[in-house]
């Protein structure tokens, strides 16, 4: 999910330039494994995003109570809460909160926007006066109250700038940065999937939206198809949109993914992606095939690409030569990230990783390659799913997602947790 709260670009153009083309060296990785102690948590089933602001990790997903760092029972928080620098609950302003409501209310995605106002999206209904909206809301992150209000479709995520408000869910929708409807006049994208490439089913949703220059969104999501199911609507993983009109770019010399583990006949589909619109590149994770890549902003092109067993859920840029990985894998490619297969790891069930590595969900790895730094190493367990939320505050890594334990100390570690 989102990172704000560290710069989207790192260094200038030239000094990436010479990053991305110098030989093959390890990242310089966190400088702790063990996650922070006395760092308060949540109940579950899941944390699906975590966006700092001043100093307070807003925490979003789906979970009914804050708890310390013993798992004793803290507060009441439906899908939405904040904790301070020192990892305790913020209570005066998680107290002035908006109450999330609906079947198992779920925030999905998070994103600070440039006038300070802080968004949450999902599956969820408020009240405000007496009227209730859904689904989308933007709360002042100095007070806990809400400055906007929407009535929108379930969300997944979400993304503020200076403009607009863009909101991603089956539809791509734009909103004003104050509330109210969806932007008439601008094109509403729709994703397809195809049922016949995949051996489990999965939703059509835009999952995560970025920047990539003043005129242009990337989008990443679970589609095969953009605005209809024919061939020039095809698109794999990541689609470009016009800022302007909400159309995407489809159809023969239309930006693509130029790797052939994204595919049209492939199972692949977008998970996440981060931006350094400096250097032009987008990092992206995906799932179905299972890999994460670094590719050109301007024509697609292949960095690098980088293989894991299990989704890459999300992931996040850690300084000027590391990037934070989070997902549900077991292996993660170690030698050799440039063939674009999408199937160097072996299966959970083999003992031996080949040219993979054993480092469960959670990774640190070089901008550069995409190699992953070994000594860097994290322990999530005990949830299949792992990391959903990877977020880069200074020095320090938070993550949220599906886990009860980072380390291999006796923690716990539930459903959210930091590393300093």
């Amino acid at each position: 999910m989102r990172t704000w709260a560290r710069p989207t670009t790192v260094g200038t153009l030239a000094a990436l330039a010479v990053t991305l083309l110098a030989p093959a060296v390890r990242a310089a990785p966190p400088s702790s494994s063990t996650a922070d102690n006395g760092v308060f948590m949540v109940d579950g089933p899941v944390v699906n995003d975590v966006v700092v602001v001043g100093g307070n990790a807003w925490i979003g997903g789906a979970f009914s109570e804050v708890q310390d760092q013993s798992g004793s029972r803290v507060a009441g928080a439906r899908g939405l809460t904040v904790f301070g620098p020192t990892g305790q609950l913020v209570g005066s302003i998680h107290a002035s909160l908006p109450e999330l409501g609906g079947t198992s209310p779920t925030v999905f995605d998070l994103s600070l926007g440039p006038n300070g106002t802080l968004y949450a999206a999902g599956k969820f209904t408020y009240t405000v006066g007496g009227k209730t909206y859904k689904n989308l809301v933007g709360i002042d992150p100095a007070t806990g109250g809400v400055v906007a209000t929407y009535i929108a479709n379930p969300l997944k995520s979400v993304l503020a700038t200076s403009d607009y408000v863009y909101g991603g869910g089956r539809k791509l929708w734009r909103f004003k940065l104050g509330g109210g409807p969806a932007s008439d006049g601008w094109h509403t994208m729709t994703a397809y999937v195809d049922g016949s490439l995949r051996g489990h089913t999965i939703q059509p949703a835009f999952r995560e939206i970025e920047l990539a220059s003043a005129t242009r969104l990337i989008v990443v999501g679970q589609f095969d198809w953009i605005d209809g199911t024919g061939t020039a609507n095809q698109k794999k993983v990541a689609v470009m949109v016009n800022v302007a009109t909400g159309q995407p770019d489809l159809g023969t010399g239309s930006w693509t993914l130029g790797c052939s583990c994204a595919r049209q006949e492939s199972a692949a589909f977008g998970h996440a992606v981060d931006v350094d619109a400096t250097a032009g590149i987008a990092y992206v994770g995906a799932g179905g095939n299972d890999w994460l890549a670094a590719v050109r902003l301007s024509d697609g092109s292949v960095v690098w690409q980088t293989d894991t067993n299990g989704s890459v859920q999300d992931l996040a840029v850690y300084d000027a030569e590391t990037l934070i990985v989070g997902g549900h894998w077991t292996y993660i490619e170690l030698v050799g990230p440039n063939d674009q297969s999408g199937s160097e790891c072996p299966s959970r069930t083999s003992s031996d990783p080949g040219t993979c590595w054993a480092q469960p969900r959670l990774a640190a790895l070089s901008r550069a390659n995409g190699l992953p730094h070994t000594s860097w190493t994290p322990a999530p367990c005990c949830k299949y799913r792992g990391i959903w939320a990877t977020t880069v505050e200074g020095a320090r890594v938070h993550v949220g997602g599906e886990f009860t334990k980072l380390d291999t100390e006796s923690g716990p570690e539930r459903f959210y947790g930091r590393f300093s």
